[in-house]
């Protein structure tokens, strides 16, 4: 099978907000059509710890602008995502589990592993969605953070905001995530000035779990683990959507998993799911987001999530209220009850 770099699975990174505004220019002055498809924005962290976020209740982080997108949208209790970058990614493209992918490691810019040409992608397919767009097509903008993995470069201007931080290396990775949370607020300012924002649903999430080895100074907190593990730290990361028909300050307590943004972005635009290839793990959210009642279980779109299948026999699959683990390393069987992991804060 012919396979391609790392770089494969960045088709639309944003360095910068110039592309924003050149793809929001011709919608000035449409945003208020009731029956226009939303244009989508996903932000997506690099090893944001789940206690990284001011909106999980954190004292130490601040993340004004991330939590203002929580208080104006849902906030997922439960996303769950695979423990390294490379393959979430992947299962981001896809909306395949990375097992099917053979993705269990980390695509370093030298490997020539990675994605098989065959696979397709979410550009893809929204591509088929908005192939001639015009005024009235919406746009898609995948915006993958480096930050806030290693080497973390703190921003020594933002140190003041932490006065109660006196681990240098703590405060340094506060700093760095308070960066990211500023590039949140100019996107969203961007949107706004650009008369698009009412019609654009935002996703700010992670890839994986907050590292906590080598110079991270990530939080999981109440987590146990963090990256490369298939515990909940690991494994469980902040997400959030907001945008048109999404409720304001709503928890969403479902399963999801990173492979079910391709299909419910889809749902969102007007696509026909029936139409997709079989062999998908991925499923639609979208009627669940719409709906009045989030915690209404008439409709639960998945119940189980595959955490993992690793090289050596490291697994882990949640089904129900338990999150099932082998660990060969310890030889050792674990099952234990997936609370929500936060309160109820919007802040």
């Amino acid at each position: 099978m012919v396979q391609v770099s790392h770089a494969f699975l960045y088709l639309i990174i944003l360095e910068s907000f110039t592309l924003i505004e050149h793809l929001t220019a011709a919608h000035n002055g449409n945003s208020e059509s009731p029956n226009k498809k939303p244009n989508i924005v996903f932000i997506l962290i690099d090893d944001l710890g789940f206690n990284d976020v001011s909106y999980h209740g954190s004292n130490e982080t601040k993340t004004p602008n991330i939590d203002a997108l929580a208080r104006s949208g849902t906030v997922l209790t439960r996303h769950y995502t695979h423990s390294l970058c490379s393959p979430s990614r992947g299962a981001l493209m896809t909306a395949k589990y990375a097992t099917q992918l053979g993705l269990g490691y980390v695509i370093r810019p030298a490997r020539r592993e990675g994605l098989g040409l065959e696979e397709k992608l979410m550009p893809e397919y929204l591509r088929e969605l908005i192939e001639e767009r015009n005024q009235s097509n919406p746009f898609f903008v995948y915006f993958a953070h480096n930050a806030v993995h290693i080497p973390i470069e703190g921003k020594t201007s933002l140190a003041s905001r932490f006065p109660g931080v006196f681990d240098s290396e703590r405060l340094a990775y506060l700093t760095q995530v308070a960066a990211v949370d500023e590039s949140v607020g100019v996107v969203m300012e961007t949107l706004e000035k650009a008369g698009v924002l009412d019609n654009t649903i935002v996703v700010v999430t992670s890839d994986n779990g907050g590292s906590t080895e080598h110079d991270s100074r990530s939080s999981n907190f109440p987590l146990r683990g963090g990256k490369r593990t298939l515990f909940e730290g690991g494994v469980r990361t902040p997400a959030l959507i907001a945008g048109p028909g999404i409720h304001k300050e709503k928890l969403y307590q479902h399963y999801f998993h990173i492979s079910d943004w391709l299909s419910t972005f889809l749902e969102a635009v007007g696509a026909h799911l029936s139409h997709l290839p079989d062999g998908l793990d991925g499923v639609s959210h979208w009627k669940n987001f719409r709906q009045a009642n989030l915690e209404d279980d008439g409709h639960v779109p998945r119940k189980e999530v595959l955490i993992g299948i690793e090289t050596g026999g490291t697994r882990a699959l949640i089904h129900g209220k338990l999150q099932i683990a082998m660990l060969s390393v310890q030889s050792q069987k674990l099952g234990y009850p997936i609370g929500t992991g936060l309160e109820r804060t919007f802040r």
